[in-house]
């Protein structure tokens, strides 16, 4: 399951690295990691007729590594805001350990409520983002016309690609679902350029989407939906072309 997600990150990432022409345009190509940290979440889960709400279920810490390539557009001498867009993509783990969270469950109409276990989930997640981007030029010099010190942020729609990999919680264990959602990402960094076209910089970074996993659960429909909100903190090498 992993081995595919993985598969898939790295060729998006070779495609987005290679991709940008050599040209006196300003291009680039960016490439990252950092640590993404997903917030607690409600997950909705459902076994055959049962349905449980489980609450405040918690998500590893996770490494993300990731790529983007982009151009900024001409801009006028005079306006030191310039406009850009890039396609971004970029992978992490927020998996989910065994624990024991508060909850509610509904059989035949009947709520209880009380803690319930919820057992291990493997999760991996790519991202494919569309970016509209401004930035900032300041310490402009001689060496540097476009200035040294580039503030940047950024908005725009992402797809997520997510694998989810079960341990116990249906039966038979060991399933494996895919699901395809469309969210949002957006952020905010700067980027300090040590010559003309290499420079390192640092972001902070938000993605949100709301995945949906099917399983069977002896014989009967199974499923887990959530939404992950997750907050990446990133540092990297910028390439300018």
């Amino acid at each position: 399951m992993r081995r595919r997600g993985v598969l898939l990150f790295v060729v998006i990432v070779a495609v987005l690295t290679f991709a940008a022409p050599p040209a006196s345009a300003e291009f680039f190509t960016d490439l990252y990691l950092g640590g993404a940290f997903t917030a607690d979440n409600d997950l909705d889960a459902q076994f055959g007729t049962t349905l449980q709400l489980l609450e405040d279920v918690e998500f590893d810490s996770a490494l993300v590594l990731g790529g983007r390539v982009g151009y900024w557009f001409p801009r006028p001498v005079y306006n030191t805001l310039g406009i850009g867009v890039a396609l971004d993509v970029s992978y992490f783990e927020p998996d989910i350990d065994a624990q024991t969270v508060e909850g509610a469950q509904t059989v035949g109409g009947v709520v209880s409520v009380g803690d319930f276990v919820v057992f291990p989930i493997d999760i991996s997640v790519v991202a494919l983002g569309l970016d509209l981007m401004l930035r900032w030029t300041l310490l402009p010099s001689y060496d540097f016309p476009d200035g040294r010190l580039h503030p940047f942020i950024s908005i725009g729609p992402a797809v997520f690609f997510t694998e989810a990999e079960d341990t116990t919680n249906f039966i038979p264990g060991g399933q494996s679902d895919s699901d395809t959602s469309l969210g949002f990402k957006m952020g905010a960094g700067v980027t300090y350029l040590i010559a003309r076209n290499v420079g390192i910089f640092g972001e902070w970074r938000f993605t949100y989407f709301s995945p949906e996993w099917k399983f069977n659960d002896l014989g009967d429909s199974g499923r887990l939906e959530t939404d992950l909100d997750t907050f990446h903190f990133l540092v990297g090498v910028a390439l300018r072309f």
